[in-house]
């Protein structure tokens, strides 16, 4: 019964389809040569194939002992066999022997007298496992069942197989193998079967024609190279494009694929500043003070410090409240809405109106005098510390000439000072001009110095 559990399961392996198209991507062999066998004979020497009692005593020689003894082997010209064997995956393949010889030694000739010379005819079938997947030595073990009919008489049997494939080129090689035939109910001689011949291997499926077989290619539809198993490498970097994520520009194996063009360990695709060495915590970029802000954003490249005070210390000298980086002021306590300096104030207003009593017009003209407009630098820093604070440019002017023509004058002349306060770095937004023509003179009109007096600049706070 074990015979023929065997031969179903061996018949399945053959008629099921293998998983991963192995059926599809595998490949043949064809051997044929000449076959030995080799009984081993127990110590009762009953012919069983003169006899029709089968009752033969198995407990006789151990089981190499009559190997390759030529009192029992059988071989001549007319010992041929026949195989065919299908390669699957995983190194496994299936295979079908048919083997012809004529059996004339079975025992010693003193137990039989007699000449002998039974037709032998034996069909098998087998799973055999490669040890080595490629080489031209290709050592196997196999495991199958098959029928031997020997003078007439059928008996079924298992097969232990052991043999190498010698390789002498892709396609052609010799094969030697030697099955052991056993036959369980102890009515038939186990035997071996030794066989020689020639092996030619069927051209392996290679849909993709890259020179790499379907059943070793792991891209059988993409031409590629050997080396990478038959995958596809557009950029020539020794990385599969499957793997490469920088598959059109060659790249390092590390970075999978991808090169890194400033060496600092950080693939280009992933680094912001691809040019510049850097570390991985500012995404590649430099950052002195490896507190993870690059350079170029970090207030304080060389102190480090948390990206909420824009990467410098927090530090606070005048307790204010806004830290040194932001603090216009850091030495003098203020407000966080002007900066981090003092609000303008009453003190503050007389300061500005003392700046401003030495800014005074040339006559007819929208130009100060130059004592004035080396004034108006320092009334443009004192400006600049007010974030905060929106600023009213009046100008005045004398009485001389009409109404009209003063107011029209102080409107340019207005309009001249805050271009000039922009020029010098104060926000436009926190200028407003306003021309204030003759109506508030501060001195007579009626003498030179009055008159210079009059043609005056104002600056103050603006109030809602």
């Amino acid at each position: 019964m074990r015979h023929y559990i065997t031969l179903l399961v061996i018949l399945f392996l053959w008629l099921a389809p293998i998983e991963g198209s192995a059926q599809e991507n595998g490949y043949w062999t064809f051997s044929a040569g000449l076959n030995a066998v080799d009984f081993n004979v127990p110590n009762t020497y009953t012919n069983p194939y003169e006899s029709s009692n089968f009752a033969i005593d198995f407990g006789g020689e151990t089981f190499f002992k009559d190997l390759f003894q030529r009192y029992d082997m059988n071989w001549n010209w007319s010992a041929y066999f026949f195989e065919v064997r299908r390669y699957t995956s995983n190194n496994f393949s299936l295979n079908s022997r048919i083997s012809l010889n004529k059996i004339t030694e079975i025992a010693p000739p003193r137990v039989f007298n007699e000449n002998i010379n039974y037709n032998y005819f034996n069909a098998d079938l087998g799973v055999n496992y490669s040890l080595f997947e490629k080489g031209p030595f290709e050592p196997y073990i196999g495991i199958g069942t098959g029928i031997t009919r020997i003078n007439g008489q059928n008996q079924s049997h298992l097969n232990f197989t052991g043999g190498i494939n010698l390789w002498l080129n892709e396609n052609i090689g010799l094969v030697v193998n030697t099955l052991f035939k056993n036959n369980t109910n102890n009515n038939f001689y186990n035997y071996f079967q030794h066989d020689i011949g020639l092996i030619i291997k069927s051209k392996k499926k290679d849909q993709d024609n890259d020179g790499v077989p379907d059943i070793e290619d792991q891209c059988p539809e993409i031409p590629g190279k050997a080396e990478l198993n038959g995958c596809p490498d557009t950029d020539n970097d020794g990385v599969t494009d499957a793997e490469d994520k920088c598959p059109t520009v060659a790249g390092t194996k590390k970075l999978n694929g991808c090169p890194d063009t400033d060496g600092d360990g950080i693939a280009d695709p992933e680094d912001k500043c691809p040019t510049k060495p850097g570390n991985k915590s500012a995404q590649g970029c430099p950052d002195a003070d490896k507190d993870g802000i690059q350079d170029e954003k970090d207030q304080c490249p060389y102190k480090p410090g948390p990206e909420s005070n824009s990467g410098c210390p927090q530090t606070d000298s005048d307790n204010d409240g806004v830290f040194d980086n932001l603090d216009n002021c850091p030495n003098e306590a203020g407000s966080a809405e002007n900066s981090g300096c003092p609000e303008f104030g009453a003190a503050d207003a007389a300061t500005m109106k003392s700046f401003t009593n030495g800014l005074n017009f040339i006559v007819d003209t929208l130009k100060l005098y130059p004592e004035s407009q080396e004034l108006l630098v320092q009334i443009a820093a004192k400006i600049k510390t007010y974030t905060s604070t929106i600023f009213v440019i009046d100008a005045h002017t004398d009485s001389r000439g009409t109404y009209e023509e003063n107011q029209k004058l102080s409107d340019r002349r207005a309009d001249a000072i805050v271009k000039e306060l922009i020029k010098l770095g104060v926000p436009a937004q926190n200028l407003i001009a306003k021309g204030m023509g003759e109506r508030y003179p501060i001195a007579t009109n009626m003498y030179m110095d009055g008159r210079r007096k009059n043609r005056r600049v104002e600056i103050k706070p603006f109030k809602d």
